[in-house]
């Protein structure tokens, strides 16, 4: 992830810092796994001989956010697999794209020019509404995790062996898993097509589409965060909508100011728009005790 707003915390380390916040972190992420039927649990046994030793381990993470100017924003916990231990070979190819930098300024550029409106959408849990299609995926899920998650559903009690530990099949696009991003840009993009968008030919995160006006409806993917442009504010908040409709649980905002991969996009009234970085630089200025000044810094 390029996000400099974002970095990772052990659980003891949150657990002492946030207390009830990383409990809460926890169960909130591992809630949603369940409601959104992300795996089905099997019993150890009734796994293949040759499925056995590609069973892969899961790992519970907790990242700090924060705000462009370097408050904290909020904890995220996320149960990922630890992908660096599937077998590559059986996939013929597991990159994703994503928008590029310049490719997001120049959309900006143009929304600043046009004086569109601009809206920025955070898909929560964005991988997991992707299938896992044709490969077969199993995890082990360790006493810490299991401990909670029998109390999120008690069926899956009987599943727990006597370590505590459960093993289940992948029906979703759990994070960490090396196709999952594939996956998701897969679901993501078949979604936003099949509602009438179309991807830039040279930017396959870019997509557009005319509404009934004859006026351009631009939107950014950067993998779960989108910033939407179009000519008013109710043709963004129809698409927001339309993607809170399929993905349920998003976080959204409509204005011209917006936190976005790190960055403070500003839209100012002079057709002009204004990205900075601010909390990033000062933080860095302050990691290297540095305190000169220049005319034209870099």
């Amino acid at each position: 992830n390029n996000n400099n707003n974002i970095s990772s915390i052990s659980m003891q380390s949150s657990i002492t810092k946030y207390g009830e916040i990383t409990r809460a972190a926890v169960y909130n992420e591992l809630k949603q796994i369940t409601d959104k039927n992300v795996f089905t649990p099997i019993k150890y046994n009734n796994i293949e001989i040759k499925d056995k030793n590609k069973i892969i381990q899961s790992i519970l993470l907790l990242k700090e956010k924060f705000n462009p100017d370097g408050t904290f924003n909020k904890l995220k916990a996320r149960l990922v697999g630890n992908g660096a231990t599937q077998d590559r070979n059986i996939y013929d190819d597991i990159s994703s794209p994503t928008a590029s930098i310049p490719s997001l300024f120049t959309i900006m550029t143009i929304a600043a020019k046009e004086n569109r409106s601009i809206g920025s959408v955070d898909i929560t849990g964005a991988y997991l509404h992707a299938d896992m299609e044709n490969n077969l995926v199993y995890v082990k899920i360790r006493k810490e995790i299991t401990d909670i998650l029998s109390t999120i559903n008690p069926n899956y009690n009987e599943y727990i062996d006597n370590n505590g530990n459960m093993y289940v099949k992948l029906n979703k696009a759990l994070y960490g898993c090396i196709e999952s991003a594939k996956l998701w840009y897969k679901h993501i993009s078949g979604f936003l097509v099949k509602n009438g968008f179309i991807a830039n030919n040279y930017e396959k995160c870019i997509f557009n589409k005319i509404d009934e006006e004859g006026k351009q409806i631009t939107i950014i993917l950067y993998v779960d965060d989108l910033i939407i442009t179009a000519q008013n504010d109710n043709i963004v908040a129809g698409v927001i909508q339309i993607l809170k409709n399929e993905f349920g649980e998003i976080t959204s905002r409509i204005g011209n100011k917006h936190d976005y991969l790190g960055m403070v996009i500003n839209k100012l009234n002079n057709n002009k728009v204004e990205i900075s970085m601010n909390g990033y630089v000062e933080k860095l200025l302050s990691e290297f005790n540095f305190k000169k000044s220049v005319v034209c810094p870099a």
